[in-house]
């Protein structure tokens, strides 16, 4: 990941935690596997396109499956170059400038999920994916040029009514306590409602676009992070009013590594179903985040449902409410559209 990562402390391995650190779908505590550095982004992406048999020639492309669905992949010592943390805050804004932004851990742990998501055992392909949710939880504030180590692994597994969900699990440690972790939950389309799909999640409201990839969601399901449920409520006072330039999916693929064409090119999103462009799902939830943090404790939780995706260039307007021990958040589009992009919740007790 560009600019991103510090210093390895141990240079890779594998090893078994010593605690439990959670669950795969195979159940018990993951096997950990420590990488020398960020992995590169190309040879994922590359796997995510290609048939099966030219993805296993590709590095990372082999391995039996059940044991990397169980295994969790983590970076050690990572430190965030300033620079690089500047860039994201300019692009989604509110940045105070001596302590990360409430969602820039995510930018951390994504070439992690983009290669386990590429990797044997994942259970959907990647090109069908449309995240869904993503609940955050902050034990602290993370100072600035503090060395963190970051850990991806597998979730749960759930029926939805338009197919089944996938949860990505996301961890970053500081001293070895856990300061923030990260919940991202993506939808794989499919053909028939499954038995018993009721459970953890609404119908889908939006059209199914094949090849939509990580950050670019549009549809709720329920929490399973623990947060509180982010709903629809009355009572939003309108708030800033956002310009989107067309190029803002190029810079922000810059910034966080996610280069998926529907957000890059007009021409691109034409392939997947889209008139034009449209923004990463984790820019419109960062922006929100970065919107209301100044009203938030410091141990937040902060979930997100994402609704409908946001078409470049566009005029977006943020409408909030506060309550006590709460802060509700819509994000919508031109007046008399209707239409809402993504729904977000926030309020204490983030402590992991």
């Amino acid at each position: 990941m560009p600019e991103v990562g510090g210093a390895v402390g141990n240079g890779g391995g594998d090893r078994t935690p010593g605690g439990d650190t959670g669950t795969g779908p195979g159940g018990g505590n993951p096997r950990v596997r420590v990488l020398p550095g960020a992995p590169s982004l190309l040879p994922q992406y590359l796997r995510a396109v290609l048939p099966g048999r030219v993805r296993r020639v590709l590095p990372g492309g082999r391995g039996r499956a059940d044991g990397f669905a169980s295994t969790a992949l983590r970076l050690e010592a990572v430190t965030p170059r300033r620079e690089h943390v500047a860039r994201y805050g300019e692009l989604v804004g509110g940045w105070s400038g001596d302590r990360l932004p409430l969602l820039y851990p995510h930018l951390l742990g994504f070439p992690l999920q983009l290669q386990v998501m590429t990797g044997p055992g994942f259970p959907f392909p990647v090109l069908g994916l449309v995240q869904v949710t993503n609940v955050v939880r902050a034990a602290r504030p993370l100072p600035l040029g503090a060395p963190l180590d970051v850990e991806v692994r597998l979730g749960v597994l759930a029926e939805h009514p338009r197919g089944r969900t996938v949860d990505l699990l996301t961890e970053v440690h500081s001293e070895g306590v856990v300061v923030w972790t990260g919940t991202s939950t993506y939808l794989h389309r499919e053909p028939r409602v499954r038995p018993g799909a009721g459970e953890g999640g609404g119908p889908a409201d939006g059209r199914g676009v094949a090849g939509r990839s990580p950050g670019a969601g549009d549809q709720p399901v329920g929490d399973r992070g623990g947060a509180a449920e982010v709903a629809e409520l009355p009572g939003l006072h309108p708030g800033a009013r956002w310009r989107l330039s067309g190029d803002l999916g190029r810079r922000y693929a810059a910034v966080s590594g996610d280069r998926n064409p529907v957000h890059l090119h007009p021409w691109a999103a034409k392939a997947f179903g889209f008139p034009r462009a449209i923004a990463h799902g984790m820019w419109t939830a960062a922006a929100v985040a970065a919107a209301v943090e100044n009203r938030l404790p410091d141990a937040p939780v902060f979930a997100v449902r994402f609704r409908r995706p946001v078409l470049l260039p566009s005029t977006v307007r943020l409408f909030t409410a506060v309550t006590p021990g709460r802060v509700l958040a819509e994000l919508r589009g031109r007046e008399g559209s209707g239409t809402v992009h993504l729904v977000a919740s926030a309020h204490g007790g983030g402590t992991t």
